[in-house]
């Protein structure tokens, strides 16, 4: 065999091993599923209430996913309640996934005693409650999240 011929199958060789090293690394970090911490910004968010009113939500929501929680952190506006602080905590159990699905039910709703709007407005789901969460990747730390068939967000992986 002739030493170009040899040098030249061994940098084809290389070149193959380091293009099939980079593919498995993307394949296999392909995550289905937040493994941190997953924070939405919300800004002019126009909804409907329980209570059949519309109201303006500007804030943050968080998916513990690890800690089976979901926070939630912002400012409610409507024309009937003015300006309201929204602070409050969703502890869920019984959660379980598949694929891109996590399923649970919400067992505790933590209200902080700054939250203004009181206990008796859910946001995603109340007490005792399921709540469904679907993401979807859209690219390395971000995901497209629907809450419930109902809330579709972004969120980013902190």
């Amino acid at each position: 065999m002739r030493v170009y011929t040899f040098f030249g199958l061994l940098m084809l060789s290389l070149a193959l091993g380091g293009a099939g090293a980079v593919a498995m690394k993307k394949l296999l970090s392909w995550r289905m599923l937040p493994s941190a911490p997953c924070s939405s910004v919300i800004e002019n968010g126009d909804f409907i209430g329980d209570d059949m009113q519309r109201y303006a939500f500007n804030g943050t929501v968080t998916f513990w996913l690890d800690e089976r929680m979901i926070s939630i952190f912002g400012v409610t506006e409507s024309a009937q309640q003015g300006k309201k602080k929204l602070r409050r905590v969703l502890h869920m159990s019984q959660v379980s996934s598949s694929g891109p699905v996590v399923t649970g039910k919400v067992v505790e709703i933590k209200v902080s005693p700054s939250d203004d709007v009181g206990g008796s407005s859910t946001l995603f789901s109340a007490r005792d409650e399921s709540i469904n969460l679907v993401f979807r990747r859209l690219r390395a730390q971000m995901y497209l999240v629907t809450v419930n068939d109902n809330w579709i967000m972004m969120c980013e992986e902190k």
